[in-house]
C-alpha cells in the first residue's frame, strides 16, 4: 500500500471523534443534570417533611410525647394522627424521638424505647438543624430518605425530633427524566451535524489524500529525470531486499565522468536536458533492475536481481558504458560521456542501505584510482573507515592530556657536516596504537580544525625547551612546521613575538617552515603575516620544496631565507651526472642570486644520496619533549652535547645509533686504545648495551668503565647506571659517559 493510500481518512476520524466527544460530554451533562435534579427532588422532599411536621403534627403531640415512651392507649391515638395526616404521598414511617435519642413512639412500633440507629443525627436536630440522611429502608426494599425536623411543645417547649421515613425512588426518578431528556437532545444535535459535516470533509479528505501522494511523489523523485531520487532510492531497495526472503542483489552506483564541466560549459538548461537523456537511456540499458535512481548531481543508481556472476557484471557495466559514450544531442550540441560504475553486493557487502551505497561509492573511487571502467567493492581498499574518525575525536582529548610528543630532527651543514640546529618533529603516543608520526594524524587535525592548537603546542614546547639548551651553553637553530591556517592568521606574528620574549630566544634562531602548498593557496594574505614575522626577525623556509607547486622565480616575491628540497628532487642524482648537474646548478646558482645565508637543505634524502653520513632513521636521535612532567629526557642529546663539549670531545651527533630498542642513542668519541661513549636512555625503562657488538673494527678484550667526572644530570659525581663486563644498563631518562679501553 502507497503512503498516499495510508493518508489519514478525515471524515471517519471526524465522525469518529466527534460522536465520542459529544457521548462523553452528554454523559458528563447527564450526570451533572440528573445530580442537579435528584439534589433539587431531595430538598422538596425535606421541605415537604419540615411542614407534614409543623403543620399537623406540632398541633397534635403532646409534651409527654417527647418525655417518655408513649402508654398503649395513647400509641394508638398516635396510629390514627400519623396515618391521617403524616404516613401519606410517598412517607414510609413517622418516629419520635426524645433529647436523649430514644424512640418515644414510632409507626413501627418495634422501635419504640430503642435508641437512634444515628444518634449523631438526632443531636444535631436538636440543636435547631433539620438534617436527611439516605439510608436502606426498614421493611422492603429499596432506599429511603429520612429527614430529622426538630420541634418543642408546650409552654416550656419541650425538644424533640420527628424522623420522617420517604421513599426515594420517586425523588430519584424524578432527576432521572431531566437527564435523560437532555442526552436525547444532544444526540439529535450530534446527528445533524456530522449529516452536514459529512459531505464537506469528505471533499476536503479526498483534496488532502491527493495532495499527500503529490508531495510524496516530489520527496521521493527527481524533477528533472522523472527517476526516483536517493531517499527513493533507498527505500526501493529497503522493500524489495525486506519481500525478496534472504535472496542475493546487486547495488549499483554510477558515476558521470566530467558532468560538472560539462554542465558549466553547455549552461544548466542543457545539462538538464542531458540528465534526462541520460536517465532514459538507463531506463532502457537497465531492463532487469528493479529500480532505475538518480541519487545525486552526477551519480545514478539501479538496484539488480543477483543472476550474473562478477565477470557477467563486468561485462553489463561495459556495456552501459558504451551505451552512455554514445553521442548525445542537446539542443544541438553534441556531448560524450564517460563513466566509473562501482557494486556493492547483497548480503556478501552488508545489508544496511547506507552501508552498501558506501561501498558501492568506495568502488567507484577505486574506479577512479586504477582507472577503470568497473570495481566491485574491496574491503582491502577501503580506507574511509570509522577508524579514521575515531582518531579524530581522540586528538583533542591526546592534545590536553600530554599524549603529543615533540622530537627533535637535526639538520647538519653540508660544509662543515656540523649540527647546526633542529626539526621539531611532532608524534603522538597514542595509548592503544603506539607511537603515531605526524603524517598518520595531521591531515585528521586539519580536517578538524585541531591543527591551530596543536601548532601553537608545538611552537610552545620547543621554544621552552630551545630555553633550557641555550641555559646548558647550546646555540641551535630550531625549526618549527606551521600548517596553512597559520599563515592565514594575522594574529600569529604578535604571538611568535610575545613566545620569543618570553623564552628568551633571539629571533634568527627560530626558522618558520612553510609548504609550496601552502604559499600558492592566497599568496596576498600569505605575504602579509610573513612580511611581519620578517620584521620580528625570524627566518622563513620552504618546506617539500620541488613537490611542483611553485618555481624558484616565485620566491624572489617572497621574503624566504631557506628552501628545504623534497627528497623526490634530488632521487636518482648518485646514478646520474646530468641530474646532479642540472640541480647543483639550479639551486646553487638561485641560492647566490637570491642572497641566502646557507645553502638549500635536504629534506627526507638518503645519506648516499647526499655523499654525507646524515642518520637513516631521524628518530634514531630525536629528543623525547613530554612537557613539565617529564623533563629529563627530554635534554638528554642536548646536554650530551654540552658534556662532551666540557670534556674536550668530539662528539658527532651525526653519527649516532639507535640502541634500546629505539628509546637510546648511542654516540662515539675518539679513536685508536682509549674511546669515550655517551649513551642516552629518553625513554621510560632501564635497557642494557653490549657495546663490543659496536667494536667489532678493533681489537680486544675490553673494558668499560664510568667516566664519574662527568656524571650524568648534576655533576654530582654518582652515575645511575651500572657496568657489567662490556655491557652498561642506563635506567630511564639517564646520560651516561663511559671510557672504553683495551683489558
Amino acid at each position: 500500500m502507497s503512503r498516499a493510500e495510508r493518508a489519514p481518512r478525515l471524515v471517519l476520524r471526524f465522525a469518529v471523534f466527534t460522536a465520542l466527544g459529544l457521548a462523553a460530554a452528554a454523559a458528563a451533562i447527564l450526570v451533572v443534570v440528573r445530580q442537579a435534579d435528584t439534589v433539587q427532588a431531595e430538598r422538596e422532599a425535606i421541605t415537604r417533611a419540615r411542614l407534614t411536621t409543623n403543620a399537623v403534627l406540632v398541633h397534635e403531640l403532646l409534651p409527654s410525647d417527647l418525655m417518655r415512651p408513649v402508654r398503649i392507649e395513647r400509641r394508638r391515638q398516635l396510629d390514627r394522627i400519623f396515618a391521617r395526616g403524616v404516613t401519606l404521598e410517598g412517607t414510609l414511617r413517622g418516629t419520635l424521638y426524645t433529647p436523649s435519642g430514644r424512640a418515644s413512639y414510632s409507626t413501627d412500633h418495634r422501635l419504640i424505647g430503642r435508641r437512634a440507629p444515628q444518634p449523631r443525627y438526632v443531636d444535631e436536630a436538636l440543636t435547631g438543624t433539620v438534617v436527611s440522611q439516605l439510608t436502606n429502608a426498614a421493611l422492603g426494599s429499596g432506599r429511603v430518605l429520612r429527614t430529622y425536623v426538630p420541634v418543642g411543645l408546650g409552654p416550656k417547649r419541650v425538644p424533640g425530633v420527628v424522623a420522617l421515613d420517604q421513599d426515594y425512588a420517586p425523588i430519584a426518578a424524578a432527576g432521572g427524566r431531566s437527564a435523560w431528556l437532555i442526552a436525547g437532545v444532544l444526540e439529535g444535535l450530534l446527528l445533524i451535524l456530522i449529516a452536514v459535516l459529512v459531505p464537506v470533509l469528505a471533499r476536503v479528505s479526498r483534496r488532502i489524500r491527493q495532495h499527500v501522494a503529490e508531495l510524496e511523489h516530489a520527496a521521493t523523485h527527481d524533477d528533472r529525470t522523472g527517476l526516483p531520487n536517493r531517499l527513493g532510492f533507498v527505500r526501493a531497495i529497503d522493500a524489495t531486499t525486506a519481500d525478496a526472503d534472504g535472496a542475493s542483489f546487486v547495488v549499483l552506483l554510477i558515476n558521470i565522468d566530467g558532468f560538472r564541466e560539462i554542465n558549466d560549459a553547455v549552461g544548466v538548461e542543457n545539462g538538464d536536458a542531458l540528465l534526462a537523456q541520460v536517465a532514459e537511456r538507463l531506463r532502457s540499458e537497465f531492463t532487469d533492475a528493479s529500480i532505475v535512481a538518480r541519487i545525486g548531481g552526477d551519480e545514478f543508481g539501479a538496484l539488480l536481481t543477483r543472476t550474473h556472476t562478477s565477470q557477467d557484471l563486468e561485462t553489463f557495466a561495459r556495456r552501459t558504458r558504451r551505451a552512455l559514450e554514445q553521442t548525445f544531442h542537446v539542443h544541438g550540441i553534441a556531448v560524450a560521456l564517460g563513466a566509473r560504475i562501482g557494486a556493492a553486493l547483497i548480503p556478501e557487502h552488508g545489508t544496511e542501505v547506507d552501508t552498501l551505497m558506501r561501498r558501492a561509492s568506495v568502488a567507484i573511487s577505486i574506479a577512479k584510482h586504477n582507472e577503470t571502467d568497473f570495481e566491485i567493492y574491496d574491503a582491502g581498499h577501503d580506507s574511509s573507515d570509522v577508524s579514521r574518525l575515531a582518531l579524530a575525536a581522540e586528538l583533542r582529548e591526546a592534545l590536553h592530556e600530554s599524549q603529543l610528543i615533540v622530537y627533535y630532527q637535526p639538520q647538519a651543514d653540508f660544509a662543515t657536516r656540523a649540527v647546526r640546529g633542529v626539526e621539531a618533529l611532532l608524534r603522538w603516543q597514542h595509548p592503544t596504537r603506539g607511537l603515531l608520526s605526524a603524517g598518520e594524524f595531521i591531515a585528521e587535525a586539519e580536517r578538524t580544525g585541531v591543527v591551530k592548537d596543536i601548532g601553537r603546542f608545538v611552537l610552545e614546547t620547543s621554544a621552552r625547551q630551545w630555553q633550557e639548551g641555550s641555559a646548558l651553553g647550546l646555540s641551535l637553530d630550531l625549526a618549527v612546521n606551521l600548517a596553512a591556517v597559520d599563515m592565514f592568521d594575522t594574529s600569529l606574528p604578535d604571538e611568535i613575538a610575545t613566545l620569543l620574549a618570553r623564552n628568551a630566544m633571539p629571533p634568527e634562531h627560530l626558522v618558520l617552515e612553510i609548504t609550496e602548498r601552502t604559499l600558492v593557496r592566497d599568496e596576498r594574505r600569505t605575504s602579509l603575516v610573513l612580511e611581519r614575522l620578517r620584521r620580528i626577525g625570524v627566518r622563513i623556509a620552504i618546506d617539500d620544496f620541488g613537490t611542483g607547486y611553485s618555481s624558484l622565480a616565485y620566491l624572489r616575491r617572497l621574503p624566504v631565507n631557506q628552501v628545504k628540497l623534497d627528497g623526490s628532487f634530488i632521487e636518482g642524482i648518485p646514478h646520474s651526472a646530468n641530474d646532479e648537474a642540472i640541480v647543483r646548478g639550479t639551486v646553487e646558482g638561485r641560492a647566490h642570486e637570491f642572497g641566502f645565508g646557507t645553502p638549500p637543505t635536504a629534506d627526507d634524502g638518503d645519506p648516499d644520496d647526499l655523499d654525507m653520513p646524515l642518520p637513516h632513521d631521524p628518530a634514531t636521535f630525536a629528543l623525547a619533549a613530554r612537557g613539565p612532567r617529564d623533563a629529563r629526557p627530554e635534554r638528554a642529546l642536548l646536554q650530551a652535547d654540552l658534556v662532551a663539549a666540557r670534556r674536550g670531545l668530539d662528539l658527532d651527533l651525526t653519527a649516532a645509533m639507535a640502541v634500546g630498542g629505539g628509546d637510546g642513542v648511542l654516540s662515539w668519541s675518539g679513536q685508536g686504545a682509549a674511546r669515550r661513549a655517551v649513551v642516552v636512555n629518553r625513554g621510560r625503562a632501564s635497557f642494557e648495551v653490549d657495546l663490543a657488538e659496536h667494536l667489532e673494527d678493533a681489537e680486544g678484550p675490553w673494558q668499560v668503565a664510568l667516566d664519574t667526572g662527568a656524571a650524568a644530570y648534576g655533576g654530582d659525581g654518582q652515575s645511575p647506571a651500572r657496568v657489567a663486563g662490556s655491557a652498561v644498563v642506563v635506567p630511564p631518562a639517564t646520560l651516561v659517559l663511559l671510557i672504553v679501553a683495551p683489558d
